[in-house]
């Protein structure tokens, strides 16, 4: 085991002179870092013989204590604001889910117990691409394009879906109530579908 004087800075910018035991450079450089050393500012190390003075120190100083505690401070500094940087993200960030989330819950409420009024006097007979029959309700407000029937709302009306053929089907006007849904794209009211008699 070879005995070194070694004189350095702490990582609390303090000053300290030790004398430590290790069997070579690698092993005294392994007791050096546990006892954190700041070893970006300068220190020295002498060999310690037993009849012998002791030796040029290996790392010659290349900062001045007062240099080499500015360059720590600056690159804390750096640290701080990196850190400062990404937790500003952070917060733009979860500002915007929280916006997004208050602005997808709005129109589920927007659209609750929204109805109008249509007087249908025609229903038009159609098949789906599985061959089952669809049907839509046609009159005013909505004689253009008229509005969705579910088979099961066409009894609610009045009228037997075995009646119908493919194709218009008029009927004598029956004031129905049409269930509106809110468009997010334009913000309009549109019609959804029939659910019964006014």
């Amino acid at each position: 085991m070879t005995k070194y004087r070694t004189s350095f800075y702490t990582l609390s910018d303090c000053h300290a002179e030790k004398i430590i035991e290790a069997a070579d450079m690698p092993a005294l450089m392994a007791q050096l870092d546990r006892l954190m050393i700041d070893l970006s500012a300068p220190y020295t190390i002498y060999e310690i013989g037993d009849n012998k003075p002791m030796t040029t120190p290996t790392t010659q100083p290349t900062q001045t204590p007062a240099q080499a505690a500015e360059q720590f401070r600056s690159e804390l500094r750096a640290d701080l604001e990196l850190l400062h940087v990404e937790i500003a993200e952070i917060r733009a960030d979860l500002a915007q889910m929280r916006d997004g989330l208050t602005h997808a819950s709005q129109p589920a409420t927007a659209a609750v117990a929204n109805f109008s009024e249509m007087m249908l006097d025609n229903i038009i007979m159609t098949y789906d691409d599985k061959g089952k029959p669809t049907y839509k309700a046609t009159g005013t407000p909505y004689n253009k394009f008229g509005v969705r029937v579910w088979p099961e709302t066409l009894p609610a009306l009045g009228i037997d879906p075995l009646s119908l053929k493919p194709g218009p089907n008029a009927q004598t006007p029956i004031t129905a109530r049409v269930l509106m849904q809110i468009s997010e794209e334009t913000g309009k009211s549109n019609p959804r579908k029939v659910t019964g008699k006014a």
